[in-house]
Parts: structure tokens; C-alpha cells; sequence
């Protein structure tokens, strides 16, 4: 199933404007059988998805000083009513100026948390890594409407460089999140099992 997706999704690149590109490292999580137990396979993962979502940061523009300081601004004035307007926090967050300011901040979130998993010096710390990319490798409004907005604004470029590449009219949401799953049962999950070293 996971292995049609991707090819499904390799085969649809022609006339997309989003272009992710993974890395064998990436196809493989989702598709073989890593040894995740071992330190050295989670390092090679950690590293390669750290390049790939790099690649994808790389790719967005950073927001206009005006628009992040517009951004901040309205933030701040939702933050201090205490029930805001349901309306106004909807209009705030379909914004491509705020989806830009986001996803850049989140992709740089998850960026350092699998670079912290890739130099973790002990397990504790290098499972706690993993959670927190885990999160984000799993947040739909990140990956789904956050990179969609951006796509529609035309305010995502195109990465280019490795092995091959994956784009589908869903975007690149369901393999992030299959990929934050199984990082989630097989690192997370094995090591409050006492299984993971």
C-alpha cells in the first residue's frame, strides 16, 4: 500500500508546484525494515530527515519583516483576550502571511529536534529528541494546511537533489505522518518497554 502511494505519488510530480524530495533513508523507513534498536540506523534516519526537511525550509521565502512583525502583533492581541473571536483566530491562521511564519518556525522546531536525536549522548535524551519530532512529523495543520497555503500562494519552491522525489495532490501529510508513527512504536514505544539501547 505505502510502497503504490509513493509510486503513485512519484508518478504525479508533472505540474505540481510543491516538490519534496526524500531520500532513500526516508523511503525506507516507511518501507523496510530498519533496525531501529540499533543506534547507528537512527542516527542514518535522523540524518536524512534532517536534511530533507532543511531542503524543504530552504525552500520557503523568509517572510517580509512587515509580516512577521503583522504576525507577532496579532498573536499578541488574541493572546490577551481571554475568549477570542473565533472568527478573527480563523482569519488570522488562513493567512499565507502567517502560514509562512509558521511552517517556517515549526520545520526549524523539527529540524532541531532530529538533529538533537542524531548527537543525543544517551538514550533518554535521544527518545525525548525523537518525541519531539515525532509531534510535528504528525501535525496535520503543519504538513496539511499549513504547506497547502503556502502551496496555493506559490510560496513553497521546489527542492531538488536526491535520490527521488514525492508529490501527490495530498501533499506529502501522509508520509510524514506514517513516517512520525513509526518512529513513534518502534524508538518511543520500544524504549518504555526497556527493549531499545
Amino acid at each position: 500500500m505505502i510502497k503504490h502511494m509513493m509510486m503513485r505519488a512519484m508518478q504525479a510530480f508533472a505540474g505540481v508546484a510543491v516538490v519534496v524530495v526524500w531520500s532513500s533513508a526516508h523511503a525506507e523507513i516507511l518501507i523496510s525494515d530498519y533496525d531501529m534498536k540499533k543506534r547507528s540506523d537512527r542516527v542514518k534516519i535522523a540524518k536524512s530527515l534532517l536534511s530533507d526537511f532543511q531542503d524543504l525550509l530552504n525552500s520557503i521565502p523568509i517572510a517580509r519583516p512587515k509580516d512577521v512583525e503583522w504576525v507577532k502583533e496579532e498573536r499578541e492581541a488574541l493572546a490577551r483576550i481571554a475568549s477570542p473571536p473565533a472568527e478573527r483566530t480563523i482569519a488570522l491562521i488562513r493567512t499565507p502571511e502567517f502560514q509562512q511564519v509558521k511552517v517556517r518556525e515549526e520545520l526549524a522546531t523539527l529540524i532541531s529536534w532530529l538533529k538533537c536525536a542524531s548527537e543525543a549522548r544517551e538514550i533518554r535524551q535521544e527518545v525525548y529528541c525523537w518525541s519531539g519530532a515525532t509531534l510535528l512529523l504528525t501535525d496535520e495543520d503543519l504538513f496539511d494546511f499549513g504547506l497547502r497555503t503556502l502551496k496555493e500562494k506559490r510560496l513553497v519552491g521546489t527542492v531538488v537533489g536526491k535520490d527521488h522525489q514525492i508529490s501527490d495532490e495530498y501533499g506529502i501529510a501522509p508520509l510524514t505522518r506514517l513516517t512520525g508513527r513509526r518512529i513513534h512504536l518502534s524508538v518511543t514505544m520500544t524504549y518504555l518497554k526497556g527493549e531499545l539501547k
